[in-house]
């Protein structure tokens, strides 16, 4: 005898939803489904694999496959494989028959095998609006699927790498704040010197003529600004201004 099925459903929502064995659950168009099946005790050098699913207006339709390995490569019935590790065990032809059904409600008998023995069979609810939008993209997807994983990946990639940026960025505003030079000296080069009032550490900046130049400071210290011309000594520096985080976002001018 069978044993039963259970599923995940992958929806909207941040975590999957589990249905256990004997519990119908439904899906609609747009949501991945998983089905839980045995995966040990085969030998998959020469095992073969099938599943079936049938029901009420829906001809039987059947997957047949061979795996290395189930390891985070379960049967899926509907699957994005633009999201997905490439699979045997996953296809696009039941959704392509999922796509064929009017807008009403469908109990699916869903049954996995190996070699032609039925190890596990469960049932499952498929809501149909009659459109089914994703599913026929999500199936058109399975002609050439790297290319929209390889896209997918890329718009992933792309996406944490602005997310990274974007915390650096706010890391960067908690930490320090930022305050302008601008050179009013059309001949020649300035140096600005920041001295943190606590620590006495100097930083130089070169200033060119007629330019403005952005210098990132701690939060919470403060600095005394001093300048020197190109054809002078830092001990000639004079003095401009004290600042501070009060001071941030303004311009300096250096002449």
């Amino acid at each position: 005898m069978a044993n039963p099925l259970s599923f995940l459903i992958f929806g909207s929502a941040p975590e999957p939803v589990y249905f256990e064995p004997g519990i119908i659950g439904a899906f609609k168009d747009g949501e991945a489904v998983s089905l839980i099946h045995e995966t040990e005790g085969f030998n998959f050098a020469t095992d073969n694999f099938k599943v079936e699913i049938s029901g009420d207006g829906l001809k039987s339709v059947i997957h047949t496959f061979k795996i290395d390995n189930f390891m985070g490569k379960n049967c899926y019935l509907t699957i994005d494989p633009s999201q997905n590790v490439p699979s045997n065990a996953i296809t696009s032809v039941f959704m392509f028959v999922l796509t064929q059904l009017p807008a009403n409600e469908f109990v699916l008998n869903v049954d996995f095998y190996a070699n032609d023995i039925l190890i596990n069979s469960g049932k499952i609810k498929y809501i149909s609006d009659g459109v089914h939008l994703n599913f026929k993209k999500w199936a058109a997807m399975f002609e050439n699927a790297d290319q929209h994983r390889a896209e997918a990946q890329k718009a992933f990639e792309d996406e944490t790498e602005k997310e990274n940026q974007e915390q650096e960025r706010q890391r960067q505003a908690a930490n320090y704040f930022n305050i302008s030079l601008k050179s009013e000296n059309t001949a020649q080069t300035l140096f600005v010197v920041q001295t943190h009032k606590g620590n006495l550490i100097s930083t130089i900046h070169e200033l060119l003529p007629n330019k403005i130049k952005a210098i990132e400071l701690w939060r919470g210290a403060t600095y005394d600004i001093k300048v020197y011309r190109q054809n002078e000594s830092i001990s000639e520096a004079y003095y401009l201004a004290t600042i501070s985080e009060l001071n941030e976002g303004n311009t300096l001018t250096v002449r």
